[in-house]
């Protein structure tokens, strides 16, 4: 009677070859290989504030993501791509855009969302209403986004800003630099948690991290030294332990001596 959702994905492993070759490029071998916007929806849900029903957007300039999460867990993912005119070059120059077109973006995004809410409802058997959207990505850059998209969707909106998180420290060079809209996806990757289970890791089979005999090695060397002074200190700790009671014992010896004569 009882029914497990699992939410399963995959990917083709030419597609996977290609990213790992393009890193490989600038010097990066990657530990994770995650789906976007996973990591940063599993950040957002670390966050005490964040509410156990909610959606991701991830707004591109040609393609947008929807990240749901139910009972603080990812439920669904959906992409689609975001066909609104010639909007390329608009979150460079966010001025340039029009309140037409952006009332138009804003229209195809909340019908996408509203369809996808509706099918996902009738799918599980249950209303889905999330209590708030977070949206990211170089479209989320649209002046006025938030509100419109809150308009017309009856969803309250807020734009993410992972930097914000007291438990991540920036340095003033890098927080000059740090552009949220494009950038946190890439900064939840960073420090999400390794641990099984926590998000997906597409680094497997024949892509897996292979380890390093020889980093093996310096690290058994690194653990064996460790050992090895712990030992060497708790000798010292036990020598001089002996050394005072065999005083104290002494003393104590030379007391009842004296005491008897």
């Amino acid at each position: 009677a009882e029914q497990s959702e699992i939410l399963a994905i995959c990917a083709k492993k030419a597609l996977i070859s290609e990213r790992l070759e393009k890193l490989k490029t600038f010097g990066i071998s990657p530990g994770i290989i995650d789906i976007k916007p996973v990591p940063l929806v599993l950040r957002l849900l670390s966050l005490p504030e964040t509410p156990d029903n909610g959606i991701v957007i991830d707004i591109g300039l040609k393609w947008f993501t929807i990240a749901l999460f139910l009972d603080r867990k990812t439920a669904l993912i959906r992409g689609m791509p975001l066909t609104v005119g010639n909007i390329s070059s608009s979150p460079l120059n966010p001025e340039v855009i029009s309140r037409e077109t952006m009332e138009k973006i804003s229209g195809t995004l909340s019908l996408h969302i509203k369809n996808t809410l509706h099918s996902f409802s009738m799918q599980m058997k249950r209303k889905i209403s999330p209590e708030k959207a977070f949206i990211t990505g170089a479209g989320s850059q649209y002046p006025r986004i938030a509100e419109t998209l809150a308009d017309q969707t009856g969803i309250a909106v807020e734009k993410i800003d992972i930097s914000k998180d007291n438990k991540i420290n920036m340095d003033a060079g890098i927080t000059a630099k740090w552009r949220p809209a494009i950038m946190n996806n890439a900064l939840s990757l960073a420090v999400r948690d390794l641990k099984k289970g926590h998000g997906f890791n597409l680094r497997k089979g024949e892509f897996e991290v292979k380890e390093n005999i020889f980093k093996s090695i310096k690290e058994i060397k690194k653990v064996g030294i460790a050992i090895l002074v712990i030992i060497l200190f708790l000798i010292m700790d036990f020598g001089v332990d002996y050394y005072f009671l065999k005083k104290r014992y002494a003393a104590a010896e030379q007391r009842c001596a004296d005491l008897f004569s």
